[in-house]
């Protein structure tokens, strides 16, 4: 087993580090790759409805077309950031653009369910490289203070592409939900252009093979625990299938340590686990996405499914939340290098569980105008967290390692955004069916509300009934939201809490380029 090198002194008298005169170049091809990838979670996101009604799916076809693209990023996050550090981060980060743009086709022209799923996780596969790759091509091109500014224009891409997000996806959805996909392809030509005109490649560190059994064990696990998170409020939580899911799951994980323990060349560093900071960043990287994605994903189905605003009125009544981030993700760039990381990514966190617990306010009879203020301190703190975890996720490491490094951190984003989605997804789904439990409705009925499909199930009701049922669908739904809002907040201000406490200078290897923390001495 490989062992996490000790932590230097940011401060000591190494050689500085010779200037990328390509950097600028490295620095916008990271970013507009980052912008197609952050834009298609977002206009997907809002897209999901016009998906559920043209292709007949239902609300665990519609989980999975968000799962399945984590899943597939998931999946190959480790693998992704180790073998650019072996085989050379630009022929990697190339390839996951054809693999992206490629799968991206695929989905558009998707003709049911399943294939648009089975397109999405090769769409995640290389998004995996590609969410790899970027932060330690970064790392490796920028030092000093230039690397905060180049991670704070890194996160202010992620906040244009949240806020520009569901203003395309509905403006595309009008046209046809399937241009959601197709926008991707010149985005991911463009960028391929310059990749492989502008962009040097990096040293390479061979005669190290690709750990297959950890790829293979750690892909099934992972597949089993969302599938059987999924399929739960469906077969039964106590059903042999869920069980059997649950226990294969959990022994493919014991598998997965070992082979991690005992290999070679293990694609993953468990000494890395010994690193407080590093437990920290980690998880308050799975807390954020494991709440942000459900909840959006539930306000924009909150938004079209019972209010009834179209895709595009939806996108625009999201802009409090999205416009926030953006302004808030440029001053997590720029307060990146002036405030210490523990705190950043602390009051990051706190914000935006406070910001969703607020959602808890928002009645069966409100407006969108109820959701205003939750949105805006979100939109704060989840502007603020991605500049400073996308930078302490290399400086944890070695710079030959920065690959690894950035892969391990986006591997717990990506397994947080689908955990997310299956979990508060099937606490929304049971919440539902407690709040319609006295009354005559089916098990479709509660898929249909819980997919915000609200309207085709009244449409299908007599109208002596239809008022009626709408009022108790309404607030079914919104029982459900607030749950959601209520784990994801609270799960978000524990973290962040202790984040301020476990995340301490001195366990960076790298210079995070932030002042030292109170409560701990810079390292001599």
């Amino acid at each position: 087993m490989t062992t996490t090198r000790p932590a230097t002194a940011p401060n000591s008298t190494a050689r500085e580090p010779v200037t990328d005169p390509s950097r600028w170049w490295v620095l916008a091809t990271v970013c507009v790759s980052t912008f197609m990838l952050t834009l298609d979670i977002t206009v997907v996101n809002v897209s999901l409805p016009a998906i559920q009604a043209d292709l007949s799916a239902s609300f665990g076809a519609l989980q999975w077309v968000v799962d399945a693209y984590a899943l597939g990023m998931a999946a190959f996050l480790l693998t992704s950031g180790s073998l650019a550090d072996r085989v050379g981060r630009r022929s990697l980060f190339a390839a996951g653009l054809v693999v992206f743009t490629a799968a991206s086709v695929a989905c558009g022209v998707a003709g049911n369910p399943l294939l648009l799923n089975i397109s999405r996780g090769v769409q995640g596969v290389g998004a995996a490289i590609l969410y790899a790759v970027g932060p330690a091509m970064l790392a490796a091109a920028f030092h000093g203070k230039e690397r905060g500014t180049a991670f704070g224009l890194f996160g202010m891409t992620t906040g244009i592409s949240v806020a520009a997000g569901p203003l395309v996806g509905g403006a595309l959805t009008e046209i046809d939900w399937r241009w959601v996909f197709y926008l991707n392809v010149p985005t991911g030509l463009l960028a391929l252009l310059v990749v492989l005109a502008k962009v040097p490649e990096s040293a390479r560190r061979g005669g190290r093979p690709v750990d297959r059994a950890g790829l293979v064990l750690f892909s099934s696990a992972l597949f089993l625990l969302v599938y059987g998170i999924i399929r739960g409020p469906v077969a039964g939580w106590t059903a042999g299938s869920t069980i059997l899911c649950f226990t294969g799951c959990v022994v493919l994980v014991a598998a997965f340590v070992l082979v991690q323990h005992r290999g070679r060349h293990p694609m993953l560093d468990l000494g890395l686990f010994a690193n407080r900071t590093f437990d920290a960043l980690s998880a308050a990287t799975f807390v954020l996405n494991f709440a942000v994605i459900p909840v959006i994903l539930f306000g924009v189905l909150w938004m079209q499914g019972v209010l009834g605003h179209s895709a595009i009125e939806t996108g625009l009544r999201f802009l409090p939340l999205t416009g926030m981030l953006l302004v808030a993700g440029i001053f997590g760039g720029i307060l990146s290098v002036r405030v210490a990381t523990n705190r950043l990514i602390g009051a990051a966190l706190i914000l935006t569980g406070v910001g969703f617990l607020l959602l808890n306010a928002i009645g069966p009879e409100d407006d969108w105008t109820a959701a205003l203020l939750p949105f805006l301190v979100a939109g704060i703190g989840m502007g603020l967290f991605n500049p400073p975890r996308a930078n302490a996720s290399v400086a944890i490491v070695a710079p030959e390692d920065s690959g690894m490094g950035s892969g391990v951190n986006e591997t717990f984003q990506q397994v947080g955004s689908a955990l997310g989605v299956a979990v508060l997804g099937a606490v929304a789904h049971a919440r539902i069916a407690d709040s319609l439990s006295g009354q005559p409705v089916p098990v479709a009925a509660v898929d249909a509300i819980a997919a915000g499909s609200i309207d085709r199930l009244t449409a299908e009701t007599s109208p002596a009934h239809a008022a009626e049922l709408t009022s108790a669908a309404h607030a079914a739904f919104v029982s459900g939201l607030h749950a959601v809002a209520t784990i994801g907040g609270l799960a978000s201000v524990i973290v962040g809490a202790a984040a301020l406490v476990l995340i301490r200078r001195q366990d960076f290897v790298q210079d995070p380029a932030a002042p030292e923390h109170d409560d701990a001495p810079a390292p001599a």
